[in-house]
């Protein structure tokens, strides 16, 4: 998994890498540049876009992966990361931060000032 840092750096799609205390990292492309520089060989990544089940929003990232991954672990380093940033990531279904099945709910109660 060779990077090419001049196909990339047009794309706009965040790079994620997982800081290892339990926290995620959004870099920029010479900090990607730079970690597969220092890399004793190429860096395990993967681009994974989710779209919400609601609204067809999309996050879209490239995930540096911390080592390697099955598939389903690769999808759940994914929506750990999204978590942090407000999705929903279920097996009923993906939501963005605005159609979370918790905030539809709460929008469709009645007001009680209403009753």
């Amino acid at each position: 998994m060779e990077l090419d840092t001049g196909v990339l750096a047009d794309t706009g799609i965040p790079w994620v890498t997982y800081s290892g205390d339990g926290t995620f990292r959004v870099l920029d492309l010479d900090e990607v540049t730079e970690l597969w520089r220092e890399a004793d060989q190429a860096l395990p990544w993967i681009r994974i876009r989710f779209s919400c089940d609601t609204c067809a929003a999309q996050a879209v990232n490239n995930y540096i992966l911390p080592g390697p991954m099955t598939a389903d672990r690769r999808m759940s380093f994914a929506c750990d990361y999204l978590t942090t940033t407000g999705w929903v990531c279920s097996t009923t279904g993906d939501y963005c931060p605005d159609h979370r099945p918790w905030v539809a709910q709460i929008e469709t109660e009645d007001d009680p000032e209403d009753l």
